[in-house]
C-alpha cells in the first residue's frame, strides 16, 4: 500500500513540474456575418477547429480562401477553418459544405471537394497558429495572405490576393501575381537571411524600415513611381510604391547591423541616394 502511495506522489510531483502550455491567443475567424452572395444563391458557413502536434514545417494549400498565419509561444499547431458555400437553397449549400474535406495534420493543411462541378461555389479560409520558428510553404489561388510574428523559412505564392507581412524574420520568399502587399518590419534590422518579394501587378508599401535593411528595391513598368519620406539623418524611411496596370515590383531586404549603415548607404543605387 505504501509503495502505491509513493508511486502516486511521484507522478503528481512530476506532473506539477512539467512546463505549462501557454494559453493560445483568441481566434478571430467567425461566421458572424450576413454571408457572401453568388448569383443570389443561399449561403452557408461553418467553422472547424483542430489542434495537433506540430512537425516543424507546414504546407498550406488554399484554392479559394484567405490564409492567416500567426506565430505563438506554444508547441502545437492550431487551425480554424471557415467553410463557406452557396446553393440554390440553404439545404443545397449545407450539403455542399458537408462534402468538403478539410485535412489538417502535423505538417499539412488543405481542403478538397470530391466530385465537384463547375457550378458549385465554395471557399475555405484558415486562421493558423504555429510556433514562431515554423517553416512554411503556402500556396493560394485566390485569397489574401496575412503572416505575423514568424521567423522561419517562409515561402508563399499568391495568384490573386493581397499579402500582409508583419514582424517577420528569417528567410522569406514570396510571389504575388495580382494584389497589393504591405510590409511592416520589427526592430532596427532584419534578423535572418532576408526578404524577397516579387509582385506582378499590384501596389507595395514598406513601413518602419531603415535604409540599411534594403538590399534592392526595383520598380518597373508603365507609370511606375516611388516616394520616400522620413528623417534622412536617422536613415529611417517609409517607402511606398504605387503603379498602374503592368507594374512590376521586386523588394529585397537583407539584415544589416547598425555599424554597417553608413557604408551600406554609400553602396545604395542612385535612386535611393537622391533624396
Amino acid at each position: 500500500m505504501k509503495a502505491l502511495l509513493y508511486t502516486f506522489a511521484a507522478v503528481v510531483l512530476v506532473a506539477a513540474n512539467l512546463p505549462a502550455q501557454p494559453a493560445a491567443p483568441d481566434l478571430t475567424l467567425t461566421c458572424d456575418h450576413t454571408g457572401w452572395r453568388t448569383n443570389n444563391q443561399e449561403t452557408f458557413c461553418k467553422l472547424l477547429d483542430f489542434t495537433v502536434p506540430f512537425a516543424g514545417s507546414l504546407a498550406v494549400n488554399s484554392g479559394n480562401g484567405a490564409v492567416t498565419v500567426r506565430g505563438w509561444d506554444g508547441a502545437d499547431l492550431i487551425v480554424r477553418a471557415q467553410v463557406q458555400t452557396s446553393g440554390q437553397t440553404l439545404f443545397d449549400a449545407e450539403m455542399l459544405a458537408a462534402r468538403i474535406v478539410v485535412e489538417v495534420n502535423s505538417s499539412k493543411v488543405q481542403a478538397t471537394l470530391p466530385q465537384s462541378t463547375c457550378c458549385e461555389n465554395w471557399s475555405v479560409s484558415y486562421e493558423i497558429l504555429v510556433p514562431h520558428a515554423a517553416d512554411l510553404a503556402i500556396n493560394i489561388g485566390n485569397g489574401a495572405l496575412s503572416l505575423s510574428d514568424l521567423q522561419g523559412h517562409i515561402q508563399f505564392n499568391i495568384g490573386n490576393g493581397a499579402g500582409s507581412l508583419v514582424r517577420l524574420a528569417g528567410n522569406v520568399e514570396g510571389k504575388i501575381g495580382n494584389g497589393a502587399s504591405a510590409i511592416t518590419l520589427g526592430g532596427d534590422h532584419w534578423e535572418g537571411q532576408g526578404l524577397d518579394v516579387k509582385i506582378g501587378n499590384g501596389a507595395i508599401s514598406i513601413g518602419a524600415v531603415t535604409v540599411a535593411m534594403v538590399a534592392s528595391l526595383v520598380l518597373s513598368g508603365p507609370e511606375a513611381a516611388s516616394s520616400y519620406a522620413g528623417d534622412d539623418s536617422s536613415l529611417a524611411r517609409s517607402v511606398q510604391a504605387m503603379h498602374r496596370p503592368g507594374f512590376v515590383a521586386i523588394v529585397q531586404i537583407a539584415g544589416k547591423s547598425a555599424d554597417e549603415v553608413a557604408a551600406h548607404h554609400k553602396r545604395l543605387p542612385a535612386r535611393w541616394q537622391c533624396c
